[in-house]
């Protein structure tokens, strides 16, 4: 027993020691699709959306009879990069000059400024920012959860996209818990967005009513 004893009271001690201790911290989630999921870029790919009025309470206080219509017209090469053409029309006519670039870049999808439209892999932190002097600070978070979104172009599990602002100059305060949130769905593309207006707290919400990707 003599010899047993210390081992005995540096195992209680141990025991002692681990059950104090703070539990090891989850992982954190890992991206379960590639950004090609998100972007969908192939050419003759569209989207239309159907446009809602906003209260400042987040509400829809009407829907409108215009539909903003997003299209892959084709592609070009920047500096010896290729991005996606993607055209714009407003209630079925194409609006000349209204077109953005767009290309998959890491987990990233870019604009044809190099500047981030979304980010997928990096979860309920900041994913990036960006400034405009004297305005605005924005800082973009993506959700790690889906939720179901229904439009009408069906019921999609989304990862919401929170956009938060800081007020970097004198042009106003944006609206108390008011942020710019859109909702993005793998297979898909965007589903959803919200814009409020940073005089009123009002906003705008476009909700997909159809769309084809390939």
């Amino acid at each position: 027993m003599r010899t047993l004893l210390p081992f005995l009271v540096l195992a209680l001690a141990a025991g002692a020691c681990s059950k104090d201790e703070d539990p090891a911290p989850s992982p954190a989630p890992g991206p379960t699709h590639g950004i090609s999921d998100f972007s969908k870029l192939a050419v003759g790919n569209y989207w239309v959306y159907q446009r809602s009025n906003l209260d400042t309470a987040g509400n829809v206080s009407g829907v409108t009879a215009n539909y903003d219509s997003l299209f892959v017209s084709g592609t070009t090469d920047v500096n010896g990069v290729t991005y996606a053409v993607l055209s714009k029309a407003v209630n079925g006519t194409v609006i000349p000059g209204m077109q953005e670039l767009r290309r998959d870049s890491a987990d990233c999808i870019v604009d044809g400024n190099g500047r981030i439209v979304f980010r997928y892999g990096v979860f309920d932190q900041v994913a990036w920012t960006y400034a405009d002097p004297f305005v605005f600070q924005y800082e973009w978070y993506l959700s790690s959860a889906t939720t179901a979104i229904s439009v009408a172009a069906g019921t999609f599990n989304a990862h919401s996209l929170n956009c938060e602002l800081t007020q970097l100059g004198t042009i106003g305060v944006p609206p108390t818990d008011r942020d710019l949130v859109t909702w993005w769905a793998p297979g898909v593309g965007k589903v959803r967005d919200d814009a409020y207006y940073v005089a009123s707290g009002t906003g705008v919400r476009k909700d997909l009513v159809r769309y084809y990707v390939q």
